[in-house]
């Protein structure tokens, strides 16, 4: 009697509703009852998982086993029952074989039901004529997955050949409906969620709060019957929305790796291209923000401004104030926010411990704004360089097609092209979104020219959303200076640097109703009470000139 571990695996799910599980059930559970046997606990079982590159060894149950067996878990003399030695692996003579002697060497036997029962143990390494039927087993079972693969590459290869005629299969994204006259037709309803998703990602809204609106505006599509967050994340990164197919191909190593360029309009597109890059920049930009702990407010300028004094980021600090109501006593409380060094919250040597109120500063920025064109946003001296990413991407365009066309010559080396092709394919992506940020298509002028009005935005966190979202594509840094005029006042120097290369300042101050200093002369500067700082602000400001 020993410890029987059962070893279960098939490559194609499809067969578990064939006889394949079945069969190798029924006979492990014959064997164990036959011998005495006892079964262990460790349940092996790769359903669906392929042999042929190793990958039951490498991440399905097998490799649980192996582990078990490298950390001593699994006593000497137990055994590994399967149903052939192809079910263990189909790599070949030199892995396969390789794998079969450490599991032998380990003091682990091996038995086989078919085709007819067998037991190797340690010593039959040493027995060439016990080792020779693994061999040719192991040989047989890897040149049948070879030929298998072949037949089916031949086939898919002239299926994609066909393309433009006839698609490849029934399988689309559940947002398009199968007709056998017509093929792929848009379900209008669903492509309506979709078009939503998109819009609010472009909006600046995050996509924890998109699947919220989503699940509440719309019925659930997909197989898991309700909205999900992946779903969201995957449908925001599938070129299928706007009609896109990008067809893979599995590796040696079992990876799935892009190959050949991308089909346009293989699918109805629910949105357009542009579309899709731009809801993939304003994903980038909320990546870059880096909020931090998620409050009820939207920081307009978040990761934009900084101490000129410490150098470091500003952070939003929350605290209760109050302030008295005209003609009684009472004390109203408010919620105050200031823009405070990150060296002085932390507590860091040589912080700069002066703290201002964010709405003077996102008021002032916002000014800022006012003289923005979109023309400002391609300047002259980036033309050029759009134009050349334009040439490149011409250029490997076309070197992408010649390599399609080489991969119809059986003479040409297939792995060389294949890489080629996913090297270029790289660069070709990584252009594409390069001119999707440099043209910019945002409509600015609508949230810009309320930005005037006092407070239009203060309780309305969508439209803060979208406009910070403007914001970050406009401007570079916000950089303070800040100094004490007396206990209860801060001044602030404050500098815009736009993306397109223009420079704002003014002097702002914590009382509400003092109009901004703007164009700074320094001369002037002097007669204020500010002259005792004025070196600060000539020093610093050098620095930008």
């Amino acid at each position: 009697m020993a410890l029987v571990y059962s070893y279960i695996r098939f490559s194609t799910k499809m067969q578990m509703d064939g006889d394949s599980l079945r069969r190798q059930y029924q006979g492990a559970a014959n064997f164990i009852d036959r011998g005495k046997h006892t079964l262990a606990d460790l349940t092996l079982r790769d359903m669906g998982v392929s042999a042929f590159r190793g990958k039951n060894k490498h991440k399905g149950s097998l490799s649980v086993f192996l582990k078990a067996v490298k950390e001593g878990k699994v006593p000497k003399g137990s055994i590994l029952l399967v149903e052939n030695l192809d079910r263990l692996s189909r790599e070949g003579i030199n892995e396969a074989y390789r794998l079969f002697s450490d599991i032998l060497s380990a003091g682990i036997k091996i038995v086989t039901l078919m085709p007819i029962e067998r037991v190797y143990d340690k010593d039959s390494l040493t027995n060439i004529a016990t080792v020779l039927e693994p061999l040719i087993t192991f040989h047989l079972a890897h040149e049948e997955s070879l030929k298998k693969r072949e037949r089916l590459k031949s086939h898919w290869d002239e299926r994609r050949n066909q393309i433009n005629n006839k698609p490849l299969s029934k399988r689309r994204p559940s947002w398009i409906d199968w007709d056998d006259e017509k093929g792929f037709v848009l379900n209008k309803d669903k492509a309506k969620a979709i078009q939503y998703i998109f819009q609010r990602c472009i909006d600046g809204i995050g996509q924890k709060q998109i699947l919220t609106e989503v699940a509440d505006k719309f019925d659930p599509m997909g197989t898991s019957g309700a909205w999900t967050g992946s779903f969201v994340s995957k449908v925001l990164t599938d070129p299928t929305t706007f009609g896109q197919l990008q067809l893979h191909e599995v590796t040696k190593d079992g990876d799935r790796v892009p190959t050949g360029n991308p089909i346009d309009n293989y699918y109805p597109a629910a949105i357009d291209e542009g579309t899709y890059q731009r809801a993939r920049l304003a994903s980038k930009r909320r990546f870059n923000f880096k909020p931090g702990r998620q409050t009820e407010f939207v920081n307009l300028l978040s990761g934009l401004v900084f101490n000129a004094r410490d150098k470091s980021v500003m952070h939003i600090q929350t605290s209760r104030a109050y302030k008295s109501k005209t003609g009684k006593k009472k004390e109203i409380p408010h919620t105050q926010r200031r823009l405070v060094s990150y060296a002085s919250l932390r507590k860091m040597q040589d912080a700069c411990k002066k703290s201002f109120l964010v709405d003077h500063v996102e008021r002032y920025a916002l000014t800022t704004l006012q003289s923005v064109k979109v023309s400002d946003l391609k300047p002259d001296n980036k033309t050029v360089e759009i134009e050349k990413a334009k040439a490149e991407l011409e250029t490997i365009e076309a070197r992408l097609d010649e390599l399609a066309q080489a991969l119809t010559d059986v003479s040409n080396p297939l792995p060389q092209i294949i890489e080629a092709m996913n090297e270029l394919q790289k660069k070709q992506k990584k252009l594409k979104e390069a001119l999707h940020e440099n043209i910019y298509t945002e409509p600015v002028s609508d949230l810009l020219t309320q930005v005037g009005k006092n407070s239009i935005f203060a309780d309305d966190n969508d439209k803060r959303k979208k406009l910070r979202g403007i914001i970050h594509q406009l401007v570079e840094r916000v950089d303070l200076l800040l100094w004490e005029i007396n206990p209860r006042r801060v001044g602030c120097y404050i500098q815009v640097t736009l993306k397109n290369g223009g420079i704002h300042t003014a002097i702002l101050t914590t009382t509400n109703n003092l109009p901004y200093v703007t164009d700074i002369n320094i001369a002037t500067a002097k007669k204020t009470p500010l002259n005792k700082l004025v070196k600060d602000i000539e020093k610093w400001r050098k620095k930008f000139e």
